[in-house]
Parts: structure tokens; C-alpha cells; sequence
């Protein structure tokens, strides 16, 4: 079912609390369970999901109110927006195509549309889906909600049904009466309309385009100013003849006055307030953070906050609206889609306020021709960007930029600032907002990374957006051939760039399975498993949080890299985009989907859960998405799970998301050892990779992985090829040899292995960084099947982890590898030359990746990083550990001489 909230009002009768921005729907009045504070709009909200959990929710609504919903929704509901006021008929209209052109609502769904803002119970909501059902069933065209009258009002008008039935044909309509007429109606059993309507889709897209010429949703929104003003009851309601009412005894209140909304008050005070016992039926509402004295009173209220304050009789309440006419002042308080702001002192050439913007948030990018600013932050940090250059900010911090300069802020956790505008004829229209332009340095040579929002921002997700579909042969000639699933993961701008993404391929005409958070490997499944044209994963992976990015796929989960689309990618983004671009007239479609059932499935189909033996293990999700997946696996799975940093959460509680960094791994390491437990795992932040530590806490090094995983699969499909890497091998090679399988080498780098993992048709692909790929899952590579597979090892095996792998690591001790800064590329590539030609003469040379030198009891790659000037050195012997430690220092001292 789809419900239509209208969203309207401007906020002149709950003054001062209310303005032309935040209007009654949006006050934080009703108490919570947890002690806080819900406006009306988040309890309606609420109260749908509680009695229709599948309940799809679109907000009607003004532009000027999209912040507020956004800032107290978050992206929970949809929003119709209208350019302009037209009253209720167009902007049910608007909402209607929005349902059908862009949600793709099938038209044969009922709809309900009703106000925002009732203070109601839940059998209200439990009405509302029998008049949705009331409607689907098609008896008549359209059903209405008539509230039985609890007093002769003047605030409505009324509906004659014919019978006393609880659902009734409708007679007729009156208009909002005298209190002695109401009286009359009410004898004839007259219900209150309450603006409450229930209606077929098509029903009403008939309607609309009966009574306005339009093609579809974006031309109703270009023609949107030119329509008449017309309510819905006039233009459609009095006009239908096959149109019902059904009944509603339960509460029902319109809280549009002071007095009725003191009277769904749980408290007589909000904020800081003193009540002297001679007080009665006194409420206070206090945002000032001032305290209120009252003494004496009764049946006043008294509300304040930054645009004033009020002090009335609860009867006399109701007639404050023309007074506030009267009152010429700028907005004092405003909600945003960032946060909020309050100003604190204003004259005639500066201005204070108070700027708090939620976590994960931002500011437009915008200058100011005829003022200078100055934050200072007093609590929470972030990042400030100015004209160009990024500064990292804290409680303390100052930061200054005059008049013309560009700048913007993040908040990295909540972040308060108080802002000084100094200027003359200091005014809201002295704002100029500027796009930050797509950085090409943010482009690798397999995916797209870099800082939020300096580097990676919304401009560029949507120009990725528009331009990958002709990456990956879609685009101009044939725009909206196939879908492409698009994820994010928990990052805190991630939700943000994923809009902006899916804005962009919608507008190509490319339909969009959108699966929502996920890991990137979920996002790979997706496109193989429902066969899609391609994929787009949000993400930085295991980077800190400042960090966001963009991995991509074409169809059958291959990768689009540097040589295979990527660089021309690059280029079509970063370059001006036209006018026109790759538009295409068809919007596409965008599909919701929870993968997730679906990708464990799979994923559980690598082993046999009936081996598997009861285990307790600790698993560190570092705040990504892996929590989720266990939530699936733990009821199939005879594991215990000692949970650490498994609640996603973007702004990272628990440290930056990679397990290679030492000090997260001694977080796991010392849990295995506290528990107990049988073994331990830490995955990154899209949980494409896993580590495992054996029940020692010690990490298992992802080069005995490959050959763990190696023998796992050779069990399974005895003659098969194992890819993998140039780094470090004789381990891998040696267990393929002894369990009848065929060793591949591979340059690293997740595009060369799944490429040659296709050719080959290679079972399984492994890289020492802990990239595990596999046949069956498109080739690509997973942080869940590994430790999945070795769980099985332990339990057929009947050894702890480290017996596994102990051996073999005294067979083929490795270095591990040793990264060494240095000036340039050019200083690498003469450092290599040096190392060959003081060792190649008397070894094996290969060059698959970097510089391979190969001797018979040892052996060394020296390969230069393809992001950054460092040079990465890895040594391996057969069974001699003192040999590898002097090898490993003699390349040491000439690679940093």
C-alpha cells in the first residue's frame, strides 16, 4: 500500500515556535520511550511502520520544508516537492505521477492520502489500511475517511453518508458551517471531512490528466506554476458520484492551536521552566535555554524561542495568527538538511549564529560577495574546505574567510560552530553556490577513491552516473538496455553519493536495482546472480571515513579498471559536461532489492554446514557491513559469535576499518585469547577481505591463506588451476603439487587475476594482500566464502588453526611485505635496476609483476606501488629462517641506502 502524507502550513498559528520554515508538523513535542523528543511528522511516520511495516510513504510538501523532512526522515520516506503552492489537487496530482513515473508504483495499487500532522492512536493507521483495501476491492471509485464529530466545529467540513453503516455511500457535502448549522448536520449524522482520501492509482492519473494536459511526472512538475489553484475536494470529490465513506470513532485531533496542542502534552513543561503550585493548566514550551518563571497563572500558555516569545489565555490562543502578521523580523531558528541554526545576536553589520550539523553532514559549497565569516567550532569535528584546500577542525579551531572565498565544511561526528557575519546590509540572497569539480587524482587503476567531498562528491557521482552506461556500451545509442545494481556502503556520505549516482543513470534512460548498504562482494553477486548489464559499489573499502569511493562492474561482475574503461571514464567525467549530455527522454526505473538471503545462500553453498562442528569465534566487523551477514549466518551456522564492531556505523567507533593496521589486529588478537576462542576474524569496511587468527590470536599472513584455501578446493576438485600472485609462491606451488592440482601465475591486482581466473577456468585465485577469488562467484573475490571454507578445514580436520598453517609457514617462512617510501617513480625504477643487476646474474629473473629473482633456497619480488612513490619487497626461503632474515636485510640496505 502507498501513502501520501500532504505536508502544507506556514507556521502562524504555533508561533513562536513555528515560522515560514519550520511549520507545526515539525515541532519536537511528543516524549519519547527513550526521554527525548518527536515531532508530529516523526511520530505519524512512526506510527505507519509500526501498524504497515510495508507501507511505502511519499511527503507532499513545499520546497521550503524538504530540509526539515529530510532532517528529522532522513531518506526513510519519499518526497514529491512542488516548485510552487497550487493547493491540495495538484499536489495530490504531482504525488499520483511521482508514484506512477518515478517510484513505478503499478497504477492498480491503492493510494491513501491524508494530512501529516493528525494526533491520532494507532487504530487509526489500522483504519487507514482498511480504507486502502476499501478501495483496492473497487467498489467504488474513490473512499473517503469521515470522523465522527465529537462537537459542532466550524474548522471543517462535513459528510452526509446515506446510511449509519460503517461503509457508506456518500449523499453530499457541506461546507464548514456556523456552530448552529454543524449542530443540524450532526443530528443527520454527519461526519467530519478530514481531508483523508483513498483511491486506485489509476483512478486518479486519470483524473489528472482529464483535467491538466501532461505527458508524464517531469512535465506535470516544468508546467507545475501555471495550474490553477483548485483543492481536491472541488475538483475531485464533489464532482465523483461513485464515491463511499467509511467511519472513524477513534481519536482524531487537529493540534493546529496552542490550546489543543497543550492538551496532547505529556508534560505541563518542555525545557527550562519553574511552575509555583499556584499555577493551573499552565504549559511552558521553552527553547530559549533561558529559565521561565510562572506564578499565579491559569489556562496560559507560554512558549519562547528565538523568534519571540508568547505569553496567552489557551482560549484566546487561537486568534494569534493576525498579531503575527503583524511581526517583520528575519527567521531566528531554521531547520536544514544538514542540521539546524539558531541566531544569536544581529545589528547592522554582523551576525551571530549558532550552526550545529549533524554527523555525516555537509554545507553547500558557496562564497559571499559583501561578507566575511569566521567560524569557530566549540564541540565535534569535521573537515573545513577553503578556496581549495581541506583543514582538519575541532573544538577550538578558528577559521576565517573573507568576502569571495569558497568554502564548505563536513561534519565527520556532530559538529557545533558559531559563525560571525561581518559585513554591511548583511542579507540571506548574498549567497553564491559553487560545484566542486570532479579531481581526475582521484581515478586508480582499479577503482575510484579519494576525500569526501574535496575529491569524491555528488557533481562526481553524478557525472559517473551519466557516463558509465556508455562505458560499458549502454549509453548514447542505446540508453535504458539492461539494469544496474547500485550499493553503498556505511560510510556517512555514501548515501548522499549513491543518490546522486542513481539521479545520474536514471537520467540516461538505465534502470536501477538499487541494494542498498551492502558489501561490495554483495554488489558483485547481485550483478551475476540476477544478471544485470553492471554494477556501481559506494565505497572506500578499508580507508578511513573521510574517505569515499566508487568500484565498478560491467556484466558478469567483470571489473571496469584503468585499461578497460576507467581511463575513458575518467576522462568523460572530468571534462565540462554539456548541456544535453547523454540524457536520454526515458527516465529510468529504480527498483529496491535486499540481496542478502539471497548472496548467503550462496555463499553457505562452498561448504557443507552438516560438517561443521560447534566453534566459538570472534568476529570484528570494525563498524562495515560484515555484521550483517553474520545476523543470516548465525542461525545456520553451529558458531558462537563474539561480536566487536558489528553494528555499522559510518563514523567508525571502533577505529579506521582495516584489519592490517597492527593496533586493530591486537584488538582481535587479545579477544581470541580472552574467549577462548577457536579462532578469530576481521574483515575491512566492505568486507571484500577477511584475516583469520588461529586460537593462539596470532594472523594467519594471507600467503598461507592462498595455499589453506588452495588445499581446500583440491579436495573438492581434484586437477584444478589455483591463480596466483608474483609476490610469494613456493607454498602455493608446493601444495598443488601434492594434491594433484595445476599452479598459475598471475601479475597481482584483482582485474589480472580474474581475467586470467576466466581464461584459465581457474577454480580459485589468491593474493597475498588477502584477496580471495573464486570460479563460482563470477571470478570475483570474497571476505566470506574464505573463512567459511576454513571453518570447514577445522571441523573435517579435527586441528586447531594453527597446525594448519604451522607447518607450512616453517616450510616457506616469508618476509611479509616491507614498504619503503621514496622520492619518485623514477627513483624506484633506478633502485630496482640496481637490485637486478646485483642479483639477477646468478638467479632465475621473471617480470610477470615487478622484479622476480629467483635462487634455489630462496627467492624475491621488488615491484613499485602503482599508487603512491613506495617500493614494496617481499623474500621467501625453503625452511631456513636465517636465510631469509639476511636476505632480507642485504636488499634492505642498498633498496635505503
Amino acid at each position: 500500500m502507498n501513502i501520501v502524507l500532504l505536508s502544507g502550513g506556514s507556521g502562524k498559528r504555533l508561533w513562536p515556535l513555528s515560522n515560514d520554515i519550520r511549520s507545526k508538523q515539525f515541532i519536537k513535542i511528543f516524549k519519547t520511550e527513550n526521554g527525548g523528543y518527536q515531532s508530529m511528522v516523526q511520530r505519524v511516520y512512526g506510527q505507519i511502520k509500526s501498524v504497515m511495516p510495508d507501507a511505502e510513504v511519499t511527503i507532499a510538501t513545499a520546497k521550503s520544508q524538504v530540509s526539515s523532512i529530510i532532517n528529522q526522515l532522513g531518506e526513510q520516506a519519499g518526497i514529491s516537492v512542488e516548485p510552487c503552492r497550487r493547493d491540495t489537487f495538484p499536489a495530490i496530482a504531482l504525488a499520483a505521477a511521482y508514484l506512477a513515473d518515478v517510484q513505478k508504483v503499478d497504477v492498480q495499487e491503492p493510494v491513501v492520502v491524508c494530512p501529516v500532522d493528525p494526533y491520532v492512536d494507532d487504530d487509526y493507521f489500522c483504519a487507514l489500511k482498511r480504507l486502502g483495501e476499501q478501495a483496492a476491492s473497487g467498489e467504488a471509485n474513490l473512499v473517503l475517511m469521515g470522523i465522527e464529530p465529537t462537537y459542532p466545529s466550524e474548522k471543517y467540513g462535513y459528510i452526509l453518508p446515506e446510511s449509519q453503516d460503517s461503509i457508506s455511500r456518500v449523499r453530499t457535502f457541506r461546507e464548514k458551517p456556523d456552530e448552529q448549522t454543524a449542530r443540524e448536520y450532526i443530528k443527520q449524522g454527519a461526519l467530519w471531512n478530514g481531508g483523508i482520501f483513498a483511491f486506485r492509482l489509476s483512478y486518479l492519473m486519470d483524473k489528472a490528466h482529464e483535467l491538466i494536459d501532461f505527458s508524464d511526472y517531469h512535465d506535470l512538475y516544468g508546467k507545475y506554476a501555471g495550474l490553477k489553484k483548485i483543492s481536491f475536494d472541488y475538483a475531485v470529490v464533489e464532482q465523483e458520484k461513485s464515491i463511499q465513506v467509511m467511519r472513524f470513532g477513534g481519536q482524531w485531533k487537529d493540534l493546529g492551536t496552542w490550546n489543543t496542542l497543550s492538551e496532547a502534552m505529556e508534560e505541563s513543561c518542555i525545557g527550562e521552566a519553574i511552575l509555583e503550585d499556584t499555577c493551573d493548566n499552565v504549559h511552558v514550551i521553552n527553547e530559549l535555554g533561558l529559565p521561565v518563571l510562572a506564578l499565579g497563572l491559569h489556562d496560559v500558555v507560554i512558549s519562547a524561542s528565538p523568534e519571540g516569545i508568547l505569553v496567552s489565555d489557551k482560549e484566546r490562543s487561537s486568534h494569534i495568527k493576525p498579531l503575527v502578521e503583524q511581526i517583520s523580523r528575519q527567521v531566528m531558528f531554521a531547520e536544514k538538511s544538514w542540521g539546524s541554526y539558531r541566531v544569536l545576536d544581529a545589528d547592522d553589520y554582523s551576525l551571530t549564529i549558532r550552526v550545529t550539523l549533524n554527523s555525516g553532514k555537509s554545507m553547500n559549497y558557496h562564497s559571499h560577495r559583501h561578507r566575511d565569516e569566521v567560524w569557530v567550532v566549540t564541540s565535534g569535528h569535521g573537515r573545513a574546505f577553503v578556496d581549495g584546500r581541506i583543514r582538519n577542525i575541532r573544538a577550538g579551531d578558528v577559521v576565517a574567510m573573507p568576502v569571495g572565498c569558497c568554502h564548505t565544511v563536513f561534519a565527520d561526528t556532530e559538529l557545533k560552530l558559531v559563525e560571525v557575519q561581518l559585513g554591511e546590509g548583511i542579507s540571506v540572497s548574498d549567497k553564491e553556490k559553487h560545484q566542486i569539480r570532479p579531481d581526475s587524482r582521484c581515478f586508480g587503476g582499479a577503482d575510484i577513491r579519494g576525500i569526501y567531498p574535496v575529491q569524491v562528491n555528488e557533481e562526481l557521482a553524478y557525472r559517473i552516473g551519466r557516463h558509465y552506461p556508455e562505458i560499458i556500451g549502454i549509453g548514447k545509442a542505446g540508453a535504458g538496455q539492461g539494469k544496474i545494481a547500485v550499493g553503498c556502503d556505511v560510510r556517512l556520505s555514501s548515501s548522499a553519493l549513491k543518490k546522486a549516482l542513481i539521479r545520474g543513470l536514471t537520467e540516461t534512460g538505465c534502470d536501477v536495482v538499487d541494494i542498498d548498504r551492502c558489501g561490495t562482494e554483495m554488489m558483485y553477486f547481485a550483478v551475476a546472480h540476477l544478471g544485470l548489464a553492471g554494477g556501481i559499489m559506494v565505497t572506500a573499502s578499508h580507508n578511513s571515513g573521510e574517505y569515499n569511493g566508487f568500484k565498478l562492474v560491467r556484466q558478469g561482475a567483470v571489473p571496469v579498471s584503468s585499461d578497460s574503461g576507467l581511463k575513458e571514464l575518467e576522462q568523460l567525467c572530468t571534462a565540462s559536461l554539456g548541456e544535453d549530455g547523454c540524457k536520454d527522454a526515458r527516465h529510468g526505473n529504480v527498483q529496491s532489492w535486499d540481496i542478502l538471503n539471497e548472496y548467503a545462500e550462496h555463499i553457505l553453498g562452498y561448504v557443507d554446514a552438516s560438517k561443521m562442528r560447534p566453534m566459538r569465534i570472534v568476529v570484528h566487523a570494525f563498524n562495515g557491513m560484515a555484521g550483517a551477514v553474520l545476523d543470516v549466518l548465525e542461525g545456520r551456522l553451529p558458531f558462537e559469535f563474539i561480536r566487536l564492531g558489528c553494528e555499522p556505523d559510518g563514523s567508525f567507533p571502533c577505529g579506521v576499518p582495516n584489519p592490517m593496521l597492527n593496533e586493530n589486529r591486537e584488538l582481535v588478537s587479545r579477544a581470541v585469547r580472552e574467549h577462548h576462542a577457536d579462532m578469530g576474524i576481521a574483515w575491512d569496511g566492505d568486507f571484500d577481505r577477511c584475516f583469520i587468527f588461529d586460537e593462539e590470536g596470532m594472523v594467519i599472513e594471507g600467503y598461507y591463506m592462498v595455499g589453506l584455501l588452495a588445499e581446500a578446493f583440491l579436495a573438492k576438485h581434484r586437477g584444478a588451476r589455483i591463480i596466483h600472485d608474483a609476490r610469494v609462491y613456493w607454498n602455493t606451488q608446493d601444495i598443488c603439487r601434492r594434491h594433484g592440482g595445476e599452479a598459475v601465475l598471475c601479475r597481482s591486482g584483482h582485474s589480472f587475476i580474474k581475467e586470467k581466473m576466466r581464461q584459465l577456468d581457474a577454480v580459485y585465485g589468491g593474493e597475498m594482500s588477502s584477496h580471495h577469488y573464486f570460479r563460482d562467484f563470477a571470478c570475483c573475490d570474497s571476505g566470506m566464502i574464505p573463512w567459511l571454507l576454513v571453518a570447514e578445514l577445522l571441523s573435517v580436520r579435527g586441528l586447531p588453526v594453527s597446525q594448519l598453517v604451522n607447518e607450512r609457514m616453517a616450510l616457506y617462512p616469508c618476509s611479509g611485505e616491507i614498504n619503503t617510501r621514496v622520492e619518485s617513480r623514477e627513483q624506484a625504477e633506478d633502485i630496482i635496476q640496481r637490485i637486478e643487476a646485483e642479483y639477477g646474474a646468478g638467479g632465475r629473473i621473471d617480470r610477470t609483476d615487478g622484479l622476480s629473482v629467483e635462487y634455489a633456497d630462496w627467492r624475491f619480488n621488488l615491484r613499485s606501488s602503482n599508487t603512491e612513490p613506495v617500493l614494496r619487497l617481499n623474500v621467501e626461503a625453503r625452511g631456513d629462517r636465517g636465510l631469509l632474515l639476511q636476505m632480507t636485510n642485504e636488499l634492505l640496505v642498498i633498496i635505503r641506502s
